[in-house]
C-alpha cells in the first residue's frame, strides 16, 4: 500500500486506514470476535493506521484494538480522540482533565504513550485558546502522548488549528458529498447522484472504493479512515488504495454533482 507521511507527526502510514467507531458498537452490535477479524483483515491488507476515540463504546473500540496489538499487532499507529466525556464547554478542557483522560486510553489500549491524541470536535473557542495547547504540550513533554491534533466540524477550525505549528494532525470529514449533510438533503437529489456517478466507477472497483480513491486523490491527504463491520469491507476499502488516480472525466464529473445538488444545500455549513 502507498505509504505516506501523518500530517506533522513524521510518522509514515498506509493512505487507506481503518475508522473504528462500529467496533464500540454504538452503531449496532459488533461481537468481540467480529471486531477482532476486522481489524486482523485491515492489517493484513495493509492498513497501519487506526482510528478510534475513548468514548467509542464507552471505551470498547480502545479496549479490543488493545487486544489486537497485544496479540501481535506490529506497525500500527493507533490515533484516538479525548473531550466528549465532559460537557462541551471549553473551560472542561483542562491539564488536569487532559491527564485522566490519556489514563484511562493508556489502559485501554495496554500502551505507555499514545502515538497521536486528538482533541474530539472541541468547541469552537478552544481553538483559539493557548492554555489549552500549552497543556498539550504538557503531555508530550510527561511523554504520554507522542502527538496531537484535532478533530474539527468546519473549514475555519482547521484553519486555526493549522496555524498551531505544533498541531500534528487535523481530521476533518472529507468525502465526494459529505455524507452528513446529505442526510439532511432530500433523498432523491442523494439518489440522482449516485446515479449519476455509478457509470463512471471502473470496472471491477466499487462505489465505496471510488470515493476513497477520490479523497487519496487530494492534495494534502495524509490517509482517510473509512470504517468497516465486516474482515470483507475492511479489506474492500484497503484495496482503493491499488486502484489507479481518477481520470479527469470522472474529476470533472464529480465536480458537476457537487455543483448541481450538494452545494447549493450544505457548502455555507462547513
Amino acid at each position: 500500500m502507498e505509504m505516506r507521511v501523518l500530517g506533522r507527526t513524521g510518522r509514515r502510514v498506509g493512505v487507506v486506514g481503518l475508522g473504528a467507531w462500529q467496533l464500540g458498537a454504538d452503531w449496532g452490535e459488533v461481537e468481540e470476535d467480529q471486531a477482532l477479524r476486522v481489524l486482523s483483515a485491515a492489517a493484513d491488507a495493509g492498513v497501519t493506521f487506526i482510528d478510534t476515540a475513548d468514548v467509542y463504546g464507552d471505551g470498547r473500540s480502545e479496549q479490543l484494538i488493545g487486544r489486537f496489538l497485544k496479540a501481535g499487532g506490529a506497525g500500527i499507529t493507533v490515533a484516538t480522540k479525548m473531550g466528549r466525556r465532559v460537557p462541551q464547554r471549553p473551560e472542561n478542557y483542562t491539564l488536569d482533565a487532559f491527564r485522566e483522560w490519556t489514563d484511562r486510553s493508556r489502559k485501554n489500549l495496554g500502551v505507555d504513550r499514545l502515538d497521536l491524541v486528538q482533541l474530539h470536535c472541541p468547541p469552537t473557542p478552544v481553538y483559539s485558546t493557548d492554555a489549552v495547547f500549552d497543556a498539550l504540550d504538557t503531555l508530550v513533554e510527561e511523554g504520554r502522548i507522542a502527538a496531537y491534533g484535532v478533530s474539527v466540524e468546519t473549514r475555519a477550525e482547521a484553519l486555526t488549528a493549522i496555524a498551531r505549528p505544533e498541531v500534528a494532525t487535523v481530521q476533518i470529514i472529507l468525502n465526494m458529498f459529505r455524507l452528513g449533510p446529505l442526510q439532511e438533503v432530500l433523498p432523491a437529489t442523494g439518489l440522482e447522484a449516485v446515479q449519476r456517478l455509478a457509470p463512471l466507477v471502473p470496472t471491477g472497483s466499487t462505489m465505496a472504493q471510488f470515493a476513497l480513491r477520490w479523497i487519496i486523490d487530494q492534495p494534502g491527504v495524509s490517509v482517510v479512515i473509512p470504517g468497516a463491520r465486516t474482515p470483507d469491507q475492511a479489506r474492500t476499502n484497503a484495496t482503493a488504495a491499488t486502484r489507479p488516480p481518477l481520470t479527469s472525466e470522472a474529476l470533472e464529473a464529480i465536480t458537476e454533482v457537487y455543483d448541481d445538488l450538494i452545494a447549493p444545500q450544505v457548502a455555507d455549513r462547513w
